[in-house]
């Protein structure tokens, strides 16, 4: 903590020109001076001399980051332009303000594989550092790692994120650095919950320093509200959820839009909430590079937004065209995400064949992330029960272990990707006394009917035969094209209309085009 001695003094060796004791006292008060006396750092750094930087180019690089997390009623770019003309650097902090500086700016401009060989560059050079040179970065550690940290939360590596973010957290402690323990600890929060390791996200939300009042309030905490809104989401207590988000202030946090969106696309309830998102999503991507748009994690939440958000309005083409945009596989977090929603999807449609085999290589993918793993174990439970090779009892344990896991976290609304019939089926498969009444009755009360796309329970090659026809070809032109005979492609059509609802070719060329652009986008 400052005091009124302390920024008298800083001043006067700045009105002195006491060069040496200006930047003695940056680099052994830096912390404080940034909790607790931001003005002051930002006039004390300004006042720097071109000859000063030239020997510290370290403070060189610190401009942008003090005048950005400073100015907190100011517009912001989502942005970094990136520190002009810095002087070499001559020590080791100064290389690590320099890679900092690079990488941030990488990471808000899209450029994220120079962020990421940015950060690997300054890891590296922190951990081949001898200890007394580690020593000497005590002071500068917090603010650099929580840098890093994002660069690997952007690229979508959530695993290196929060090992980065770990260490930030531990050596902002160790400096009593509050408002770096915020950051990092509220951080930690978010990446665990967006995990579902829910218990671990309530950990490290409890460990959050007191900071009501504090100018840095906003900015601190808006990962920790992240946290919050997604874990009361989990709980199905969404009134409470949406008036945890609503209080969310992305002031001087710009770049966290594409997060508050998912939340918010997450808690919708009608047709009109969720196209409102969903302007507010257009709008702001509309005003960025491209290259800021399609790269990194935002991408991906900003797709799963506007999927939820189209599901929501009706349009399943749509919604589809974004969660194929992601690429389902279970390598990575998102990947992961879309191949659950996949399944959802087939479960919904009634196809739980389909949703068993998509939900398969979830279980052995997901087992660090609970959020996925409830889902993939309630879609195989549903699997087993309607495959006439596998025992019923099978099925209810397959389903207890995903009850046992969603209590633990709280993840009750991963449940929620069986229709209402299927969960009730479950549930009422399992033994007495395994899901209590008043759970059984809020999880199919927040549970769905289902209502399929009809277009999502054509077989590979009626959609083959729905594709041509779209395209306006002939009986006899579609059949040579798929190696059939016409009354082949006439029975496949009599079962296209069938599934679909219509009565001739008009009616489907109708129905389907929403249908046609979604794939031919996906």
């Amino acid at each position: 903590m400052t005091n009124d001695h302390d920024d008298h003094d800083l001043d006067r060796l700045v009105a002195a020109e006491d060069w040496a004791g200006v930047v003695a006292a940056l680099d052994t008060r830096w912390s404080a001076l940034l909790a607790n006396e931001p003005q002051l750092l930002r006039r004390t750094i300004t006042a720097l001399p071109a000859e000063v930087l030239a020997g510290h180019p370290r403070w060189a690089h610190a401009i942008e980051y003090v005048n950005r997390f400073v100015e907190n009623d100011a517009p912001k770019s989502t942005r970094f332009r990136g520190t002009a003309a810095a002087p070499p650097p001559r020590t080791l902090l100064d290389l690590l303000a320099q890679l900092t500086a690079r990488a941030a700016a990488g990471r808000a401009n899209g450029r994220l594989a120079d962020a990421v060989a940015a950060v690997r560059e300054a890891r590296a050079a922190v951990d081949e550092a001898t200890p007394v040179a580690r020593e000497q970065l005590v002071q500068a550690l917090p603010e650099l790692e929580f840098q890093w940290a994002m660069v690997w939360e952007y690229s979508g590596d959530l695993d290196a994120a929060v090992r980065e973010y770990g260490e930030c957290f531990d050596h902002a402690v160790l400096i009593d650095h509050v408002v770096m323990q915020a950051r990092a600890a509220g951080s930690l929060a978010w990446l665990h919950a967006l995990a579902g390791r829910n218990v671990q996200a309530r950990n490290r939300l409890a460990g959050l320093p007191d900071a009501d009042g504090e100018w840095w309030q906003t900015r601190a905490s808006i990962s920790a509200v992240f946290a919050q809104t997604l874990l009361l989401i989990d709980e199905l207590r969404v009134d409470a959820a949406a008036r945890t988000l609503a209080a969310a202030d992305l002031a001087g946090v710009t770049e966290r839009w594409p997060a508050q969106k998912l939340l918010a696309a997450l808690l919708v309830r009608d047709a009109g909430s969720a196209l409102a998102v969903l302007s507010q999503i257009d709008a702001t991507a509309a005003g960025q590079p491209e290259a800021v748009r399609s790269a990194g994690e935002s991408t991906g939440f900003v797709a799963l937004a506007r999927a939820l958000l189209f599901a929501a309005l009706g349009d399943r083409a749509e919604a589809r065209a974004a969660v194929a945009g992601l690429g389902a596989d279970e390598r990575s977090p998102l990947g992961r995400i879309a191949l659950m929603m996949e399944a959802a999807a087939a479960a919904e449609a009634g196809d739980f064949g389909a949703a068993g085999r998509r939900a398969a290589p979830l279980i052995a993918a997901a087992t660090a992330e609970p959020r996925v793993l409830v889902s993939a174990f309630a879609l195989t439970a549903a699997a087993q029960r309607h495959d006439a090779a596998t025992t019923p009892s099978t099925a209810t344990a397959t389903f207890a272990l995903a009850l046992e896991l969603a209590r633990t976290h709280g993840l009750l609304r991963s449940l929620l990707v069986l229709p209402r019939g299927e969960l009730a089926a479950l549930i009422a498969a399992s033994p007495a006394g395994a899901v209590p009444d008043a759970l059984a009755e809020r999880l199919l009360t927040a549970a769905r009917d289902p209502d399929p796309d009809p277009f999502a329970t054509l077989t590979p090659r009626e959609k083959a035969v729905l594709a041509a026809v779209l395209e306006g070809q002939s009986t006899a032109s579609v059949a040579d094209a798929l190696f059939v005979s016409p009354n082949t492609v006439k029975t496949q059509l009599r079962s296209i209309y069938r599934k679909v609802g219509v009565q001739n070719r008009r009616e489907l060329q109708r129905a389907a085009q929403p249908w046609f652009r979604g794939a031919a986008r996906s």
